[in-house]
């Protein structure tokens, strides 16, 4: 069109400079002009007739544009690579939270507000509780949900996809004891604990019988925990009520009564124990409850037999009745161990040898349901001599109560013999094996009073005395001239020569032998 207004100016122009010409003149020059073209006729002839811009655009046209859009998608996605390195990438949300572009401290904080948007409130019988994430429990791993929200930014790939998505749960946990304690603790009472049933020995029937088991009221936790674990996926204010549900105990009735009913079989068994041919003893019902024992598992109650109690109840209950201690024998011997002077004899005892294989045959018969007879082995347990009364230069001394006469001893040989006077019925001189344990060369004695038999004294300068029995001593008298019976409150008297050589004679732990 632009080409068709230029020929028409151009004719337009010829026609002035004709001017007055005829109008021959006009129709010859207009002859000579170019005729316009159409639209079509344009195009056509442009693609005749191409110019060097449009033969230059036509060769490199495509190959410029796809060069510029490289250009352009190079430089996008070295923005967004480096946009969201160490950030979440496009599309990233924790529990429905975006938090893409956030780097790991950002996470954190978002972490945080979602944390502190769990809140449950809990009612019952119009009380109302609010709890936060630490009264119900639940711990969230931040860490771990920051890493998990940052685990795709490692690809970059990821960093392009603006239109990808990547959904993070919390990553928590919930410690539901902790959530039952604070329900419990902030609506106390409530809980009512079951009672399992029970088995007990009754000795007036000496049957094993049951105690009724009884149901329980417990928090109804099933709805609490869908809550708390929905809150964890969509954090945010809930509500809920705590209702109670009836529960019944571990142990029902039914499950007593068949763990009596086994025990119960068992006591009826005949054990019997022999000794030397004789059965000695049986266990009756009462020995062989003692040994079961009942424990919970699970929904029944287990029945077994405690090994230890047999033991224990052989080496006790039967052994008594057949062991003898050992007498050990009573003797004044030396400082070699040589026995100078036995006092009494000694004597074996016996106790029961085979405990061991005696619960363990017991331990089968249970099991099996079935009686026995089982010998006792007895065992020997012999006697030993006292070493309490050594004559450590083997002095030692005796006092023959039946003869009033005192003896001195080197070993075995006689080295002194004098008369004595002993203590009075009222105040008999006791019997027995001692040791000196104190010497005084002289003192002031007083004592009696008791009764007329034992008249109040009081006697200075009594010497040469040598204590063996608590206050009964060897030592001098000088009130009275009675020898060769008893005269004294208990002592043993002797003439002041004769008490001086006791003295001399004694050392702290010498034996003193008194008897008839």
């Amino acid at each position: 069109m632009e080409k068709v207004s230029k020929n028409i100016a151009r004719a337009a122009g010829k026609v002035a400079k004709v001017g007055s010409r005829p109008v021959k003149a006009v129709a010859k020059v207009a002859k000579k002009l170019p005729v316009a073209k159409t639209a079509e006729e344009e195009f056509a002839f442009s693609q005749t007739k191409p110019n060097k811009v449009h033969e230059f655009f036509r060769k490199y046209s495509t190959p410029l544009i796809i060069t510029l859009c490289l250009l352009v998608l190079a430089s996008a996605a070295t923005f967004l690579i480096t946009k969201y390195n160490g950030r979440a990438t496009p599309g990233t949300n924790i529990a429905g939270f975006n938090v893409s572009g956030q780097n790991a401290f950002a996470i954190h904080n978002t972490i945080n507000d979602l944390e502190n948007k769990i809140k449950l409130t809990l009612s019952h019988d119009g009380k109302t509780v609010d709890a936060n994430c630490a009264d119900l429990g639940i711990n969230v791993d931040i860490d771990k949900t920051t890493e998990e929200a940052l685990l795709t930014s490692n690809d970059w790939t990821n960093r392009l996809n603006v239109f990808g998505s990547h959904n993070v749960k919390l990553v928590a946990s919930v410690d539901w004891s902790q959530t039952t304690k604070f329900l419990n603790e902030n609506f106390p009472g409530l809980v009512t604990d079951p009672r399992d049933a029970g088995v007990v020995y009754n000795q007036n029937t000496s049957q094993f019988v049951t105690q009724a088991s009884a149901n329980g009221e417990v928090i109804d936790m099933t709805k609490i925990k869908q809550i708390v674990e929905d809150l964890i996926v969509r954090p945010r204010a809930a509500v809920a009520s705590v209702a109670l549900v009836n529960t019944p105990p571990p142990i029902s009735d039914t499950a007593a009564q068949a763990a009596a009913d086994y025990a119960n079989a068992r006591l009826g068994l005949r054990i019997n124990l022999n000794s030397n041919g004789q059965t000695v003893y049986y266990a009756d019902p009462s020995d062989i409850a003692n040994w079961i024992t009942f424990t919970p598992s699970g929904n029944n109650l287990n029945v077994s037999f405690d090994e230890n109690k047999i033991k224990t109840f052989l080496s006790t209950t039967v052994a008594n009745s057949l062991t003898e201690a050992p007498v050990d024998a009573l003797a004044i011997v030396g400082s070699d161990g040589t026995i100078l002077k036995q006092i009494s004899a000694g004597k074996d005892g016996q106790t029961v040898g085979n405990v061991a294989s005696l619960s363990g045959s017991i331990m089968t018969a249970l099991a099996n349901d079935t009686p026995v007879d089982l010998d006792i082995t007895l065992t020997p347990k012999p006697f030993t001599v006292s070493n309490q009364f050594v004559a450590a230069d083997n002095h030692w001394a005796e006092v023959n109560l039946t003869t009033q006469y005192v003896t001195l001893w080197n070993g075995t040989t006689q080295v002194g013999y004098f008369i004595a006077s002993s203590g009075v019925s009222a105040a008999p001189t006791p019997t027995g094996l001692y040791k000196v344990w104190l010497k005084v060369p002289s003192q002031t004695m007083s004592g009696g009073g008791e009764s007329a038999a034992l008249p109040a004294y009081n006697l200075p300068n009594v010497t040469w005395v040598s204590y063996f029995n608590q206050d009964i001593a060897f030592h001098t008298k000088y009130w009275n001239n009675i020898w060769g019976r008893p005269s004294s409150h208990g002592c043993i008297n002797l003439h002041e020569a004769d008490a001086k050589t006791v003295y001399d004679f004694v050392s702290i732990g010498t034996p003193v032998w008194v008897h008839y």
